[in-house]
């Protein structure tokens, strides 16, 4: 972890976690362990740490019930394509598979929620298991988790392992075809009464999106997890949105809105079924666009453009401004 740069993790500690409490505490001069009055609130601060920070969280929760306490926050973190590790004890490896108390087969529980779920069957694997767990998780966008049963952190083995953190590469999408940038720009110019709605993808991208909301004339709504990324006073910005809104968002969203442009969201909490039968969604991944039309004749739409919203904007502006 801390040669990965993570320097703190949440959690609750427990009887079956005893031994990675005294990991933690042996090494408290490098990694801050914050605790937190239940496992849940531990894998919700896992899963928000990565949406405000960029840099990946940590969390862990005991054998049995504090293991089961941290799927909130690890769905949360999967539906938020969020990178996260869970750290989940398990018993004694003499006491698993046998009527111990505490003691469950908790590969299957995770096997949903997880995009990447292990448990450590032996001790030297756990330092090559965590680091991969951490790599699938940024590679995945996901959450991973480790299973440690208890007996392992209690013995020692070499530390020779070399962590993969240097091979790191940050997210790097390739910039969207001319093609669809002209496909985007004919449709944003032909656009009635279109409307932005923007998420914590944008979150690069403030400056461009304010400049796209003012050069388009476009009203300009978020997500919860896209507020803060342009200032409440921001004329174009109507405020968030998502299963409930303020009246200004709902009636322009529902009443007036024709032409859709969603940047950097997903928009799960979307009352899909109150807009036009037409009108067909792109779900959108990380740093991407669509232009969704909201018209029974015409269902037309670009999306998937991989690039980081700057680019995007900024060459559709260019685009414009050149025509």
């Amino acid at each position: 972890m801390y040669k990965w740069g993570i320097d703190h993790l949440y959690g609750f500690p427990g009887g079956s976690f005893d031994s990675t409490m005294n990991a933690i505490y042996e090494m408290q001069d490098k990694v801050k362990f914050i605790e937190v009055r239940h496992e849940e609130a531990a894998s919700l601060a896992a899963s928000a740490e990565y949406k405000l920070t960029g840099k990946l969280g940590v969390c862990m929760g005991s054998a049995g019930p504090g293991a089961i306490h941290l799927m909130n926050g690890l769905y949360d973190a999967k539906y938020d394509k969020t990178p996260m590790v869970a750290l989940v004890a398990n018993v004694p490896t003499p006491r698993q598979d046998i009527n111990f108390f505490q003691a469950f087969d908790e590969m299957p529980w995770f096997r949903d929620v997880a995009v990447w779920v292990h448990q450590a069957k032996t001790k030297e694997a756990l330092p090559v298991l965590m680091d991969t767990a951490i790599r699938q998780a940024y590679a995945k966008k996901g959450p991973a988790v480790l299973v440690i049963p208890k007996d392992f952190g209690w013995q020692e083995i070499e530390d020779n392992y070399r962590v993969s953190a240097s091979n790191h590469v940050a997210d790097n999408y390739a910039a969207p075809t001319a093609e669809s940038i002209e496909a985007a720009t004919k449709l944003i110019k032909e656009a009635k009464n279109p409307v932005v709605y923007f998420g914590l993808g944008a979150s690069a991208a403030a400056d461009e999106l304010k400049e796209f909301a003012d050069k388009f004339k476009m009203p300009m709504m978020s997500s919860y997890l896209g507020k803060g990324i342009v200032e409440d006073s921001f004329k174009p910005y109507l405020g968030t949105i998502g299963r409930i809104g303020a009246k200004a968002d709902i009636e322009v969203f529902f009443k007036t809105c024709k032409s859709f442009l969603k940047l950097g969201t997903e928009c799960h909490g979307l009352s899909y079924d109150a807009l036009t039968a037409h009108t067909a969604f792109v779900f959108l991944r990380y740093m991407f666009m669509s232009v969704e039309k909201r018209d029974d004749e015409d269902d037309r739409t670009i999306g998937e453009l991989f690039s980081t919203l700057s680019q995007v904007l900024s060459t559709i502006l260019c685009n414009f401004i050149l025509k």
